[in-house]
């Protein structure tokens, strides 16, 4: 099943720390900002500072526009986001202070259950055809440019900044375009 979501179903909710507001793009059926399976959404980061505690998560950073931003994890492992959909993978129970590398920059966000879901977070910046693989539950985040997703039965126009989901989809699935993120959540 394919299901587009846009820009006006996106809903903005406060950040679990309270210092920003974050744009939930999709979230698990009956989950909260509090209790979720897993959780899709994009924020604006105008300041350095340390991330809301998100223990029993696993997070994946993507960046979306912006000078950059370098992440410090529990004070050892620092990951640096300069490049457009660039990203970090890391547990949301980490001490993850992030630092701007210029001005404010826009993130995507992928967080998932630990021990319930397993995400992985493939992007896309330059021009390219690509199969997806069979899963349960796949989404398609579309940058800045129209992205086709073509399968055995149709051709489906994604435009920038939606959000599709796919469910269930055992069949060829290609996707065409440039600056795209896949996300896809196994559940374990």
């Amino acid at each position: 099943m394919i299901k587009i979501i846009t820009p006006e179903q996106f809903r903005t909710t406060v950040w679990k720390n309270g210092k920003g507001k974050t744009l939930q793009l999709a979230i698990s059926p009956g989950g909260s900002i509090e209790l979720f399976d897993w959780r899709l959404s994009i924020a604006s980061v105008i300041e350095d500072g340390v991330f809301s505690d998100f223990s029993g998560y696993q997070r994946s950073l993507i960046l979306l526009e912006g000078d950059g931003i370098k992440l410090t994890h529990n004070d050892t492992r620092v990951d640096i986001l300069k490049k457009p959909l660039s990203f970090s993978c890391f547990s949301g129970q980490q001490r993850t202070v992030g630092h701007l590398l210029g001005g404010t920059i826009k993130d995507f966000n992928v967080m998932a259950k630990s021990g319930k879901y397993k995400a992985c977070v493939k992007t896309y910046v330059e021009k390219q055809s690509i199969d997806l693989s069979p899963s349960t539950l796949c989404f398609i985040f579309s940058k800045s440019h129209k992205t086709i997703i073509q399968t055995s039965t149709n051709e489906v126009l994604l435009p920038a900044n939606h959000l599709m989901q796919l469910t269930e989809h055992k069949d060829r699935v290609s996707v065409k375009g440039r600056q795209y993120i896949i996300v896809y959540l196994k559940k374990l």
